[in-house]
């Protein structure tokens, strides 16, 4: 029931951001295709994130890490959907730069969604060590560490190229790549601390939000194990 509720208020928060600040700008984008696809990957989004909880949000032990998150999410849509309503012309013809967005938002969130699925209960919304927490190293994590971070960047610079909004893209980028590394430092701060060499050498062979060549040479040549 917590998970319907979630979404439930995630959808109408995507509608206010969406429509919120663009429809200020162009009341008729409400009639554009481009924005409903937004709203539903976003839904898409949140209704396969766990349950988010308050402690996750205000953590301080990962440095507020999630809810800096949020407020990107919150910033770039708004700049984003903003520049889309003041500049855009409804049912123009897609671009070719449209169909590459629309291709990461899609790709990130099925790469996502996949990463989470696969780490099961050892994800976390908080960058926290859970109980009993073991090092997963299989499926795509053998080459990269932080895959649902990787979908949901793509998703992020998916939708802004998807939206066309362009003048907006430099700072939008520099805001998530902020958000995301202040992220991604603590969390591995915390599991370095915890792993020990264990975590530092699984570092070296992978690659934070991309593989490393040599991760994937190596995965490439991997011999099967006897049985």
């Amino acid at each position: 029931m917590k998970k319907v509720f979630q979404c439930f208020i995630s959808t109408i928060l995507t509608l206010g951001l969406l429509f919120g600040p663009g429809f200020f700008y162009n009341p008729a984008i409400i009639r554009d295709p481009q924005i409903w696809v937004v709203v539903l990957a976003s839904v898409i989004m949140f209704s396969t994130q766990p349950e988010i909880s308050k402690s996750d949000i205000f953590n301080s032990s990962d440095q507020y890490s999630m809810l800096g998150i949020m407020l990107m999410g919150i910033v770039v849509t708004n700049i984003t959907v903003i520049e889309f309503g003041v500049f855009k012309k409804v049912n123009n013809s897609l671009s070719f730069i449209n169909i590459i967005g629309l291709l990461m938002i899609s790709g990130g969130l099925i790469f996502r969604i996949h990463a989470i699925n696969v780490l099961g209960k050892y994800f976390s919304n908080a960058a926290e060590i859970k109980d009993k927490h073991q090092l997963f190293e299989g499926n795509i994590y053998s080459v990269i560490r932080h895959p649902s971070y990787t979908g949901a960047i793509s998703s992020i610079i998916g939708t802004i190229l998807w939206l066309n909004s362009r003048q907006t893209l430099p700072i939008s980028m520099c805001l998530v790549f902020l958000a995301y590394f202040h992220r991604i430092t603590q969390e591995e701060k915390i599991l370095s601390l915890h792993f020990g060499e264990k975590y530092r050498e699984y570092c070296k062979r992978t690659g934070a939000l991309l593989p490393k060549l040599r991760s994937l040479v190596f995965l490439s040549m991997k011999l099967p194990e006897k049985k």
